[in-house]
């Protein structure tokens, strides 16, 4: 905005100084193309995937040697429940776990999975 004094000089009310560049706006650059991946990447990780994918499906089903295991289990039973279980298997309370889940080696990756889940039961 401009307005003229009686002295007929320009002044000038704008806060920002106006652009001098003959552009009206930024263009960016255009991008450059990234060169097509090899054929045998595409192979190799469809051959990856389909060969995680068997031995998913194969361990489902039981087909792979050595058995399945229950290592960690949640269980919630009754007062009357005994409490006498195989010398490796220990109780333990969900306060015990969260303790636990503090230190930083006492629980492994599936424990703390295990508390993972827990937490969103609850």
């Amino acid at each position: 905005m401009t307005w003229r004094n009686p002295a007929r000089r320009a002044i000038s009310l704008s806060l920002v100084p106006q652009s001098k560049s003959k552009r009206s706006r930024y263009t960016p650059p255009p991008p450059k193309n990234a060169p097509a991946s090899p054929l045998w990447m595409g192979v190799a990780i469809t051959t990856f995937l389909l060969t995680g994918l068997v031995v998913v499906v194969t361990n489902y089903l039981g087909l792979l040697p050595g058995d399945a295991e229950n290592r960690y289990l949640i269980v919630e039973v009754e007062d009357d429940f005994p409490l006498t279980v195989p010398e490796d298997y220990r109780w333990v309370t969900v306060n015990q776990l969260m303790g636990l889940l503090r230190l930083s080696n006492y629980l492994n990756v599936e424990a703390r999975s295990l508390v993972a889940c827990l937490n969103t039961l609850w």
